[in-house]
């Protein structure tokens, strides 16, 4: 896969060819309900983006595979009756009725149109493409199994220009969202907003930048690309391989287009600035521009060629010449033009006008293990850090959490750029996604396709068991690019990338029926790592992403954050060493986040009790405080004022502030921990609650020893009701005391 750019296939798919391999996919019970509709949902998606890229029979595939999905498979499912799965059902198809079929019809003429003006014009070349198709290459074979490489496309290695694939998707991306972002403040409703998104209608890229801009991003790409081939020739000598070149040139009339001179080294490659429709009329497939040759020159190896062509086309165009069918072309001999054995398809060219810019596009970055071609994908380097720091709070209580890996698809390469944290549930040993449609809606809003997943193991070591392998199976049936993350911070590997085999791997589980949670499968090689080399998954660290929490913001959410220490420490007796199916062990604890939040229970309960009582306290200590100011300004009028008076108010001054201060703080403490239960044992965690209990034990005692040497004072009702009261506060004092050790003893054993 890293080797030069592989040579684009000629033939444009047939609509019985593209249905074919749209019906080709297996459907299976075993797999739940909602991955079935998030494939739905995905398959629109590829299809949107195929359209807005002008890939029109990638589009008719995926639209044509959500059919048969949604009309026929869907509704044979045992799950399909259930409320929540005909919730999902339901807008799956009013979207069928809406807008599939209407594509779709809008879609076919137009790929009919194209396969019938190849046929017509290959029908004079009949010999030479049957000597061609005795010599078919491996590139060829799986290449048109793949619309998006049947098309009018370029094709590069994505393994060879990394650096030109992001900066793309970079650009891409920042032309939907200034799409995007100019739709909504022309004041277009949300409504005709998601009918653009889903129709390609976004208009024109470059009227939301100006030209210099425009202009400015096109020259970038080139430098990009020429210095690429600069790198790549000075590497490979610049005579045997060209990444860039096609092993195609364009036909001038019957012509072999001549060499150019050895001293000239200037590159000029098609624009890529944005895509284009792949329309026309029969007569631009006319060549538009002439071609001159200059005096004969000596043979050149096809990549010179190929840049003297391209400077040609973008000479001044002259007289427009009649069309004439090219029956005098033929082709030259293999052992000069074709590079490792991969033969022309001329009639490609003919079908391509020759002045439409070219859809640039990578070409596989690895094959299944049945030779489907899977598209690269490309992940950002900081993502597995990002994602341990979010779940880093579980991974302290041994649970495991999960999350979404979303991109964009841009010149059939894939670009992770969104990590998607959704509501989930998680145990020691599993993490479940919840409230499925709220995801669904971020991804089809956003314009995301749903990539993959990543998940810990904070107990285990990095492999997949067989609850993930069910769970990739779910993602990987409808998109074969996707791929699931393990993460396993406390053990070596602590990383891993990885897809299911296919075969056997994806097929064997599809077929599985077996009921319990984990279990053994009778067959290995179920999974394979997907990183590249060998696999397509590239990292970059130029790529940007973001994090998008669909987590509920309650005060009291937490993933299971309080699940018992005696419970992971249960589990993680319970469980053998994790190899090949570690977890097949029978007995794993099966609380999940519910439980977890549940055990939290008392923490929060006593927490609002705590409060409760404090308040009570603080009101009865404040009420105290006026009632004593009125009894000091009566003894002060009623005998003259000493030291030893002063002295005394001072002392019940001290007295009343330290219940309505303890009252106060311990008031203050027990909201806190009842709105947002503090987790590990920090200072706030367990030092709080111990220095609180001590702290209200030893003003309880200083209270009331001072209030019994102090008898209340006859015709001073003021001095005696604040006396009254601040013994309250002093008795409920000794019980919060009591509270907050008892809230000690809950930290301590994790609740």
């Amino acid at each position: 896969m890293n080797g030069p750019s592989s040579p684009r296939p000629a033939r444009p798919m047939s609509i019985k060819e593209i249905t074919l391999a749209a019906e080709d996919f297996d459907f299976r019970t075993t797999i739940p309900f909602k991955y079935w509709a998030r494939s739905a949902d995905t398959l629109f998606q590829e299809a949107t983006f195929a359209l807005q890229d002008r890939d029109i029979r990638k589009a008719y595939q995926m639209l044509w595979r959500h059919s048969i999905l949604v009309l026929t498979h869907l509704k044979t499912h045992p799950d399909a009756k259930l409320p929540e799965n005909k919730a999902l059902t339901k807008p799956l198809f009013d979207r069928q009725n809406k807008e599939v079929f209407g594509l779709l019809e809008e879609l076919k003429p137009q790929i009919d149109r194209d396969y019938k003006e190849w046929q017509l014009m290959s029908a004079s070349k009949q010999s030479e493409d049957d000597e061609f198709t005795t010599r078919p290459t491996s590139y060829n074979e799986f290449a048109a199994r793949d619309p998006t490489l049947s098309g009018n496309a370029k094709i590069l290695d994505a393994a060879d220009n990394q650096e030109l694939a992001v900066s793309l998707a970079q650009r891409d991306y920042k032309r939907r969202d200034a799409a995007r972002r100019a739709t909504r403040q022309a004041g277009v409703s949300a409504e005709e907003e998601q009918e653009r998104r889903k129709g390609g209608r976004w208009e024109d890229w470059e009227q939301f930048s100006s030209p210099a801009t425009a202009a400015s991003e096109e020259e970038d790409i080139r430098r990009q690309i020429e210095a690429t081939r600069r790198r790549l020739d000075g590497t490979d000598g610049g005579r045997d391989e060209d990444t860039f070149s096609t092993s195609q040139a364009p036909n001038y009339q019957g012509q072999v287009p001549p060499p150019r001179a050895p001293p000239s080294y200037s590159y000029n490659y098609p624009s890529i600035s944005r895509p284009r429709a792949l329309e026309w009329e029969a007569s631009p497939l006319e060549p538009q521009r002439a071609y001159t040759p200059p005096p004969p020159q000596p043979p050149k190896p096809p990549k010179e060629d190929f840049t003297m062509m391209r400077q040609e086309l973008d000479a001044a165009p002259p007289m427009r010449p009649s069309k004439e069918p090219l029956t005098s072309y033929r082709p030259p001999s293999t052992a000069n033009t074709l590079q490792g054995g991969v033969p022309e398809l001329p009639a490609k060219e003919e079908v391509m006008p020759p002045a439409a810019k070219e859809r640039l596009a990578f070409k596989p970055a690895a094959y299944l293990e049945n030779g489907d071609p899977i598209r690269p994908v490309f992940l950002p380097t900081q993502l597995r850090d990002t994602f341990l720091n979010i779940a880093s709070d579980n991974t302290r209580r041994g649970l495991e959490m999960c999350g979404i890996l979303c991109g964009r698809p841009v010149n059939n390469a894939l670009f992770i750029s969104c990590l998607l944290i959704p509501e989930q549930k998680c145990t020691p040993d599993t993490c479940e996604t919840e409230n499925e449609s709220s995801m669904l809606d971020y991804c089809i809003n956003e314009d995301l396709l749903v990539v993959g997943w990543i998940h810990t193991h904070p107990t285990q070591t990095c492999f997949m068991s067989s609850r993930d392998l069910h769970t990739q199976a779910g993602y990987q049936v409808m998109m074969p690019e996707s791929i699931a993350i393990v993460c396993s911070p406390r053990h070596s590997p602590s990383y891993g990338i990885f897809r299911l085999t296919n075969p056997p791997g994806l097929p064997h589980i599809l077929q599985c029926t077996a009921s319990e949670t984990f279990h053994q499968h009778s067959i290995d090689n179920l999974y394979t790592g997907a990183k590249n080399p060998p696999g397509h998954v590239y990292h970059s660290e130029k790529l940007d992403f973001y994090v998008k929490d669909l987590r509920p913001k309650r005060a009291t959410w937490q993933y299971g954050r309080t699940m018992s220490r005696l419970n992971v420490m249960r589990s993680t007796a319970g469980r053998v060493s994790s190899e090949l199916e570690a977890q097949t062990v029978v007995g794993h604890p099966t609380s999940d986040s519910r439980e977890g939040e549940l055990m939290a229970f008392p923490t929060n309960m006593l927490g609002i009790l705590i409060a409760l009582v404090s308040a009570f306290a603080l009101v009865h200590s404040a009420d105290s405080i006026p009632r004593l100011l009125k009894y000091e300004d009566k003894a002060k009028k009623a005998a003259e004022w000493s030291r030893t008076a002063e002295k005394q108010l001072w002392e019940i001054r001290y007295t009343v502030g330290t219940g309505f201060v303890g009252c106060l703080v311990s008031a203050i403490g027990g909201i806190a921990f009842s709105l947002v239960v503090p987790r590990g044992l920090g200072i706030f965690t367990v030092g709080f609650p111990i220095m609180l209990a001590a702290g209200l034990t030893y003003g309880h005692q200083y209270m009331r020893q001072f209030w019994a040497s102090k008898p209340k004072v006859p015709m001073m009702k003021d001095f005696n009701e604040a006396i009254s009261d601040s013994m309250m506060v002093q008795d409920m004092m000794n019980p919060l005391a009591g509270a907050w050790g008892l809230m000690t003893f809950c930290k301590l054993v994790g609740l």
